[in-house]
């Protein structure tokens, strides 16, 4: 009988342990069938004000360089010359990018609760030329629904959280300048 009760009670424990990812997809494959502008990232920023997710500049800049060249719309100089900013149709981009996380904890029972966390990051891009200048944001979020049964929880993989963050995040702000510039 003992055996039946320690059986079901560890049953109980991992089975109500459980963590649910809702993870956004966003499409921006080619979504310009030709090049609308040259752009060049002249500064990159983050500001990180979340303790479980480390984000670098460099993340955030390949990534972006990624979403854009996926795009179809821009091409990317590595420098900036004057000669390039003469022809009005090169954008410089600077890109802040800001990481933090929500969390909610909703206690169902007396050996039982759940915790929301939502990882948020932030991206606002500013574009110039000689003539124009352009700002685009966009948001992504991920959120992390994990069930506690007795303390005990699984764990969280967030290398794999951040990556999406970060793609999710570029591809919408691509998206809109992609908008903003043609």
């Amino acid at each position: 009988m003992k055996s039946l009760i320690f059986l079901s009670l560890a049953v109980l424990i991992f089975v109500g342990c459980s963590n649910k990812i809702e993870r956004p997809y966003i499409d921006n494959y080619s979504i310009c069938s030709q090049t609308i502008s040259n752009v060049i990232i002249d500064q990159v920023s983050i500001e990180n004000q979340n303790t479980n997710l480390y984000v670098t500049k460099d993340e955030i800049k390949t990534t972006f360089e990624e979403s854009l060249k996926q795009s179809g719309c821009f091409y990317i100089y590595n420098t900036k010359n004057d000669s390039q900013l003469l022809d009005g149709n090169t954008y410089i981009l600077n890109l802040k990018a800001s990481v933090y996380q929500e969390q909610e904890t909703t206690k169902k029972n007396l050996i039982k609760k759940d915790d929301k966390e939502k990882l948020i990051m932030v991206f606002n891009v500013t574009a110039h030329n000689g003539e124009k200048s352009i700002m685009v944001s966009s948001k992504s979020g991920l959120l992390t629904n994990s069930t506690k049964v007795l303390g005990f929880e699984t764990t969280k993989e967030y290398q794999k959280d951040k990556s999406t963050l970060i793609e999710s995040a570029s591809k919408q702000a691509v998206i809109a300048l992609q908008e903003q510039i043609k």
